[in-house]
C-alpha cells in the first residue's frame, strides 16, 4: 500500500473529519474503524466528565505505533487492533488530563527489542515514569474496547 495516506481529524463536542488521501479500494473501511474506534474510546471518557481535546490519527504510519507530538501514528499491520487504537488514545488523554513524565526508554531495561535501541515491555520491570505512562494507556486499552 505504498503512498496511501489516511488522516483522521478528531475536534471538539465529537465532530470529527476524515480526509482520505490515495486509499486504495478497501482500505477505506480501515480508515473508518480505526475513527470508530478513537470515537468510542473518547465517548468512553466523556461519560465520566472528561472531554479530551481533539487529535490527529495518522494512518499508516511507518515507523510503528506511536504518540508523538501530539498525533497518533498508527502501523497499518494494527489498523484493526482497537485495544492498540485505544491505548495510543491513551497516551493523548495521559497528556491532557495528567502529569505525564517523559518516559526515558533509554534507561537499559528492555532496549534491545527497539531496532533505534530504546523502548518498553510489558516483560519486565521499567522505571515508575514508563510504568505510568504506558501502564494507563495499556489499562484503556484492555477496558475501553471490551466496555
Amino acid at each position: 500500500m505504498p503512498g496511501a495516506i489516511t488522516q483522521i481529524v478528531f475536534a471538539g463536542f465529537g465532530t470529527f473529519e476524515m480526509q482520505v488521501h490515495v486509499v486504495f479500494p478497501g482500505e477505506a473501511h480501515a480508515a473508518v474503524h480505526l475513527q470508530t474506534t478513537l470515537v468510542r474510546t473518547w465517548r468512553w471518557w466523556t461519560g465520566y466528565g472528561y472531554d479530551t481535546p481533539g487529535v490527529r490519527c495518522n494512518w499508516p504510519a511507518l515507523i510503528g505505533n506511536s504518540f508523538f507530538a501530539g498525533q497518533i501514528y498508527m502501523a497499518d499491520i494494527q489498523r484493526w487492533s482497537e485495544d492498540v487504537i485505544s491505548h495510543e488514545y491513551g497516551h493523548h488523554w495521559v497528556t491532557s488530563f495528567a502529569s505525564s513524565p517523559i518516559p526515558g526508554y533509554c534507561n537499559g531495561l528492555c532496549d534491545s527489542a527497539a531496532p533505534i535501541g530504546c523502548s518498553h515491555c510489558w516483560w519486565c520491570e521499567e522505571t515508575a515514569g514508563i510504568a505510568f505512562t504506558e501502564g494507563f494507556p495499556d489499562w484503556m486499552g484492555d477496558v475501553i474496547p471490551r466496555s
